[in-house]
């Protein structure tokens, strides 16, 4: 049987399309050699960056150049597209998905082929200004190569005089941190699903040699079933044979070495893998402050969180295992999966762990998950009654001072308004200026805790001597 189209996982290969879905589908061939032939510009573009990509430029390598985008040389090749080739969806009133610090995201439909993409927008001056070129084609880079079902999918990048575009997959329910502020917290079993996909896409990365460095739930999106799709590798850094020093992250995010300036590697994501069960759990991160400033000293002062009391001893014991504050004493992406609470939840939904950390296909679905559609319903699962336990019986599990100490003083205001828990937080590099600040900030920090009193009195009226100084 010959092939309807030349991408091999195309799935009219398998089931050949009927008369009306060949009505709806544009033949399209690659424009580098023009004898592969595919069904839509999407298998295309995956049979380009996974199979033809080497057969094509090893031919072609005159017009395999000629083709690549100006944005970045040295990342895989992307077929060129302009931006008339995409119309701007207006959803209600709502005429853009969303703002960041450097242009916006558009919902927007392919002409030829009437597939739904998100469009990142991003202003060149407010690139230049804020970040560098390398930055942007390094999450390029990154991110056109990273093929998992939990990792959002780039399709395109281009530019024109004012503005570069990123096409990337569409997930319709939005991020997972407005889902969190919708439901307030998360209930156990399904704060695993999201958790889980989560790991998943994370030691993906790591095992492909690449750390995030900004993993939090406004970078979660989710699909239209619901599932977890890690997007914004702005401030990943891939090929990490020595540590890295660049300061970002957002604050609530930030692991200890981050913030004390100290190298950091893996161990960073794995950080922020704590935070994030514990804000599934609870709907706030476990370090809150009235400014950065005070939110910084806590999350240094690796002082004790307190839990809810009607959180399982297992989950608590996985926190606290993630949240090391020496980052060599944290759990490790394997020990995480191999958890008791983790394997718990797995076997609630009859899942296998193992067969999804070594199975990394996309798009295949990985787990079956709520329908997200019906947020105001419980879940879809099947729920065993024995994990339904009431409140009482879950403290009463914790005999020992120190395991009862976690819940001493939960309920306690931090002085923290409700407004800023719910508010989106961004990646405080999106500044320059207050990257600087922060930095002044941590070196003028150190030096008054190297300084004595008199010496302290001194530099606030500016007479401190020159050696001090």
């Amino acid at each position: 049987m010959n092939k309807f189209c030349d991408y091999n996982s195309c799935q009219f290969n398998i089931k050949q399309p009927t008369i009306e879905q060949r009505s709806k589908l544009t033949k399209v061939i690659c424009p580098v050699c023009m004898a592969s032939n595919y069904c839509s510009i999407r298998c295309r573009d995956l049979d380009w960056t996974i199979y033809h990509k080497g057969i094509c430029k090893k031919n072609q390598p005159d017009r395999a150049k000629s083709c690549n985008d100006t944005i970045d040389s040295s990342s895989t090749v992307s077929v060129r597209r302009k931006p008339e080739e995409f119309e701007i969806i207006i959803i209600g009133s709502k005429q853009e998905l969303g703002r960041g610090s450097y242009g916006s995201v558009k919902l927007v439909k392919d002409k030829q082929n009437g597939q739904l993409y998100a469009m990142k927008i991003m202003n060149k001056r407010q690139v230049f200004e804020y970040c560098s070129v390398e930055n942007l084609k390094r999450e390029i880079k990154i991110q056109r190569k990273l093929f998992h079902s939990n990792i959002c999918k780039l399709y395109h990048y281009f530019e024109d005089k004012e503005n570069v575009y990123l096409v990337l997959e569409y997930a319709e329910n939005g991020s997972l941190f407005h889902y969190i502020k919708k439901k307030t917290k998360l209930p156990e079993d399904e704060a695993f699903i999201y958790f889980f996909q989560t790991c998943l896409g994370i030691d993906y990365l790591h095992k492909n040699k690449v750390i995030h460095r900004d993993l939090k739930p406004e970078n979660l999106l989710l699909d239209n079933e619901g599932n977890v799709k890690i997007c914004d590798f702005g401030w990943s850094a891939e090929s990490l044979t020595e540590k890295r020093m660049t300061f970002c992250g957002t604050y609530e995010y930030m692991a200890p070495e981050m913030l004390n300036k100290q190298p950091h590697d893996f161990s960073l994501d794995v950080w922020s893998l704590g935070i994030l069960l514990y804000e599934l759990l609870h709907g706030y991160a476990p370090f809150r402050g009235r400014n950065n400033e005070e939110l910084c000293n806590k999350i240094k002062s690796g002082q004790p969180i307190n839990f809810s009391p009607t959180l399982s001893h297992e989950v608590i014991t996985l926190i606290k295992g993630i949240l090391k504050y020496i980052p060599s004493e944290r759990l490790t992406m394997e020990q995480i999966f191999d958890h008791p609470w983790m394997l718990k939840n797995a076997a609630i939904f009859n899942i296998d762990i193992w067969s999804f950390v070594y199975k990394h296909q996309f798009p295949t679905r990985q787990i079956p998950l709520i329908n997200f559609k019906s947020t105001s319903k419980p879940m879809d699962i099947k729920k065993k009654e024995s994990y339904a336990r009431p409140m009482s019986q879950d403290y009463s599990k914790f005999k020992s001072q120190e395991q009862q100490s976690n819940y001493k003083n939960f309920t306690q205001n931090d002085n923290i308004r409700q407004d800023d828990i719910n508010k989106p937080r961004i990646s405080r590099v999106s500044n320059k200026n207050e990257i600087l600040l922060h930095q002044h900030q941590l070196q003028q920090q150190q030096q008054e805790q190297r300084l004595g009193f008199m010496d302290r009195v001194f530099l606030a009226f500016g007479c401190l001597n020159r050696d001090k100084k």
